[in-house]
């Protein structure tokens, strides 16, 4: 019964029934606004999810092995992409279990900063990132056959790049949003 509405009546002996109706939305279920996730915010933190994901997954699997050689560059893009992801995460579950969250947090300045922070820190990261994998990991990708190191942090690297735009762009929504 999806889209229709629901009548409940009441009533006993001597009292007067009570009739209460009301609409059930068209979504099977009624907590989640899935809608969001066509829109412009949506759609970008669903991209940024994924490709954060990714970024992480190549960090973990091929990064951990050569974090020494690496420097410091490594837990820093290790560390901005986790706390980047877990944020977006955290958003997007608040924005599709309730619709008011998008509206309140959006309208704050909070989600605008976010964005911008994360956006200079993946880039921040990113540039450090590059810099130590062309000078440490190049000449070992150079001499050693099946080094699998190297692509891999030069993707890690340009995917923290592409979450810079990412969050670059929502922060221009964001801020869009705030000034209403």
């Amino acid at each position: 019964m999806v889209g229709v509405d629901q009548i409940i009546r009441m009533g006993s002996r001597g009292i007067p029934s009570v009739t209460i109706s009301r609409s059930r939305p068209a979504s099977s279920c009624c907590c989640l606004h899935l809608q969001f996730l066509q829109t412009v915010p949506g759609t970008l933190k669903l991209a940024q999810l994924m490709i954060g994901s990714l970024c992480e997954s190549l960090l973990v699997t091929y990064g951990f092995g050569y974090s020494q050689v690496i420097g410091p560059a490594f837990p820093s893009l290790l560390t901005t992409t986790s706390s980047c992801l877990w944020t977006t995460s955290l958003l997007l579950v608040c924005y599709v279990f309730s619709l008011n969250s998008f509206g309140l947090i959006r309208s704050s300045v909070l989600e605008p900063l976010y964005n911008i922070v994360a956006a200079v820190s993946f880039l921040s990261s990113s540039i450090y990132m590059f810099f130590s994998v062309k000078m440490y990991l190049y000449p070992l990708y150079i001499v050693t056959i099946g080094f699998a190191a190297y692509p891999a942090m030069m993707a890690a690297y340009m995917l923290g790049f592409v979450m810079s735009i990412l969050h670059g762009l929502d922060a221009y929504h964001a801020f869009r949003h705030y000034k209403g």
